[in-house]
């Protein structure tokens, strides 16, 4: 279902922008700041700064998120749903994101990015030994993809959300881990998206069904619908911007509240259509168990009046 601003919302957007346009004619707004969130491409994810800033899902294509104002680091990353074959949709087939990504600077949060940040003393040996470009993704680079596909290995298989709980003593095991999988990756010539599937399969991930893939695309419009109102506020101030996306993200939860109610009171309406029914059912028994005692007691009646016919018969022959 395709989400409308409410009156009110658009109403407020022509008066900010009637301000703005007298007021702060000569104004020049900041950029907008985005970031790229992938294990492969996290879709319909809660991006947050260390302010609580939230960000925005810029379109379906890219999992990246648009910060209206520039962001406190560190940013996380959590939610959402990985979009395995990076086809830009969520199909069946695709994964929940059940993990948390991070990072301390930079355009990207990836499962690298969140190493950097936890294991603060080995970063010359990701960086460094192994070449690795923490401003990269998985999809950019297959040595980022080898990394990241070994820690998300890891998570998943010790049921771990984030890296920051992984035992420091088991680091060294991981770096191994990485290491090792980097050169395997190296000895092949498969791409970041069909090295994910394989992982995906190996390590028995629960996915989506065609029900629940069409439920995550309907989640994530709101976002996507929102970027598209934000790309036309250029001549807002920040301020005024982060008002509006206030508003957005608050009808959009009003939204789903009341889809989700609906569907509630539409679910209790078939119960009492049901409960209805039944007892409709019930008084048509009812009625049938009525006639059939009337027609019992009709035949009593009628093997009454045989047996007086038999009585006087009898005596008329005596």
């Amino acid at each position: 279902m395709k989400k409308i601003l409410p009156t009110a919302l658009l109403a407020s957007l022509l008066l900010l922008s009637n301000c703005s346009d007298n007021n702060n004619s000569n104004q020049t707004s900041s950029p907008l700041n985005s970031v790229t969130v992938e294990r492969g491409p996290i879709l319909g994810a809660i991006v947050l700064d260390a302010e609580g800033q939230q960000a925005i899902q810029e379109d379906n294509t890219s999992a990246s998120y648009v910060f209206l104002t520039p962001p406190v680091y560190p940013i996380s990353a959590f939610g959402g749903y990985i979009d395995v074959n990076r086809n830009g949709i969520i199909d069946s087939g695709e994964v929940k994101n059940t993990i948390v990504l991070e990072a301390e600077d930079g355009p990207v949060l990836t499962l690298l990015t969140s190493m950097l940040r936890v294991d603060k003393n080995a970063t010359s040996f990701y960086l460094d030994d192994l070449g690795l470009n923490s401003n990269l993704t998985p999809g950019e680079d297959i040595n980022v993809s080898a990394l990241s596909d070994s820690v998300y290995q890891y998570l998943i298989q010790n049921n771990i959300a984030n890296v920051e709980d992984i035992n420091i003593s088991n680091m060294e095991q991981l770096r191994e881990r990485i290491q090792a999988r980097i050169y395997e990756y190296s000895q092949n010539e498969l791409n970041a998206t069909e090295q994910e599937k394989i992982l995906i399969l190996e390590l028995e991930m629960e996915t989506l069904d065609d029900d629940e893939a069409e439920e995550a695309n309907e989640k994530i419009k709101g976002q996507e619908h929102a970027a598209e109102v934000i790309s036309n506020l250029d001549h807002l101030d920040d301020e005024q911007k982060a008002h509006i996306i206030e508003m957005i993200l608050k009808n959009s939860d009003k939204h789903e509240k009341v889809e989700s109610e609906d569907k509630v009171k539409s679910k209790d309406d078939d119960d009492d259509d049901s409960d209805d029914d039944s007892d409709d059912d019930s008084d048509d028994d009812d009625s049938d168990d009525d006639d059939s005692d009337d027609d019992d007691d009709d035949s009593d009646d009628d093997s009454d009046d045989d047996d007086n016919q038999t009585t006087d018969i009898n005596s008329t022959n005596l």
